[in-house]
């Protein structure tokens, strides 16, 4: 899977995961303990890997996000190989623990990290295939031919329209195609290779492991989804074991390209005696602008580039053999860039439109997060009795912005990526 929550689907009770979208690269919905808010944006819960906040925001736009992809899950980024373990807050301990922040649950992520002993280096690739299962059981041109002259007859309509191209003879009644194995029975392929090193001593120990992901659609043309990620994790102690200090960090690279529409709808809206797609020469078949071609979207494009940086540091010293001081200190930063390209070409040549006619919708979005989380634990124990006491406190900071054009008037179509 490429989401970490794909992995949860069926297996916590209460909690409600739905993939939006079937395409590589697309978003989750999450709820726990049923839904808490009206707003479509107000039931995510709150996001901690390995102690950091991760914001569950979407960082798609409604105005820029393709058909198919949806709205971009954060959790993309997570390469689900280097998680140790999920665990779900969703009683009154995570309002408790975390405040009205954990009103709509608490996801806790923790990832790998090294052991002690000999180096070990492990590799390992796997590729598969992915097809539509189930088609809908549509009519043939025999049939669908009768049903819609038996419409215009029930009306009273004589002769067909000239509109009615696949009955009045304009398209011939005898050519059938099954669309939906045209423009959605394509073969979707995936590869992933993992890469990792672990080892170290009884004071140190290290893990590296990196990821790479392609995956392609079922659809005509060279659509793919590629991820990169990189983990690093360490851990040290001194000789005595009074000092410590963990730090564990991940960074991430996707792109995401996909038409910017959905062709299943074509494929189910199209005559099934509707002409070729392509002439004799090898172009788009417009059957003297009496089609409307569906490969014309394959012509616009729908591209995401996510850039994912996350780490969190631990220090620790037992001043006294009861007391310890800890620190956290955790970052995270976001940077995506999404983009819905309609160049004019997507349209009939016979309409007459130029470049100025094409359309570009994209989102720029930046997040950042700080946090700091002192803590003085004393443990104390008096024969029979243990007493524990914990004081600590957290400093958290988050800003984003986010910004979403919109532009047309392009002087050439090779401009239209260019704002």
């Amino acid at each position: 899977v490429t989401n970490v929550l794909a992995t949860m689907q069926g297996r916590m009770a209460g909690v409600n995961i739905t993939q939006t979208t079937g395409m590589p690269g697309g978003g989750f919905d999450i709820e726990i303990r049923g839904l808490n808010s009206l707003r479509a944006t107000g039931n995510a819960p709150l996001y901690l890997i390995d102690g950091v906040p991760y914001s569950s925001e979407s960082i798609g736009s409604f105005s820029t996000s393709s058909v198919l992809a949806g709205q971009n899950s954060p959790l993309n980024s997570l390469n689900p190989d280097t998680i140790e373990r999920i665990e779900v807050l969703k009683d009154a301990d995570a309002t408790a623990i975390y405040g009205s922040r954990g009103a709509n649950g608490v996801i806790l992520i923790t990832t790998k990290k090294g052991k002690a002993g000999k180096t070990q280096y492990k590799f390992s690739s796997s590729t598969g295939a992915g097809s539509v299962t189930r088609f809908m059981d549509l009519m043939k041109t025999e049939q669908y031919v009768a049903m819609r002259k038996q419409g215009y007859d029930n009306d009273g309509i004589t002769p067909y329209p000239a509109n009615a191209y696949d009955i009045n003879g304009t398209w011939d009644e005898g050519r059938y195609t099954d669309w939906q194995k045209v423009l959605t029975g394509g073969t979707a392929q995936y590869s992933t290779v993992n890469a990792l090193v672990s080892g170290g001593s009884a004071q140190t120990q290290f893990m590296l492991s990196s990821n790479l992901l392609n995956q392609t659609t079922v659809f005509p043309g060279d659509f793919k989804y590629k991820k990169l990620n990189a983990h690093l994790s360490l851990n040290h102690a001194s000789l005595n074991h009074k000092f410590k200090i963990s730090f564990v960090g991940g960074y991430t690279i996707q792109d995401n390209n996909l038409p910017y529409m959905d062709l299943t709808s074509e494929s189910r809206l199209l005559s099934p005696n509707a002409p070729a797609l392509y002439d004799e020469n090898g172009d788009l078949n417009w059957e003297n602008n009496t089609f409307n071609n569906p490969l014309r979207h394959l012509k616009g494009d729908f591209d995401a580039m996510t850039h994912d940086f996350i780490t969190n540091s631990v220090l620790s010293y037992q001043l006294l053999p009861s007391l310890e001081v800890t620190t956290s200190l955790g970052f995270s930063t976001t940077r995506h860039q999404e983009s819905t390209a309609t160049p004019y070409t997507v349209n009939n040549p016979s309409l007459g439109l130029g470049a100025a006619s094409s359309l570009l919708s994209l989102n720029n979005v930046n997040r950042q997060n700080w946090i700091v989380e002192p803590q003085l634990n004393w443990n104390y124990t008096f024969d029979k009795l243990a007493v524990s006491v914990l004081l600590g406190s957290t400093v958290q900071t988050q800003n984003g912005d986010q910004v979403v054009y919109r532009a047309s008037g392009f002087t050439s179509p090779s401009m239209i990526n260019n704002i």
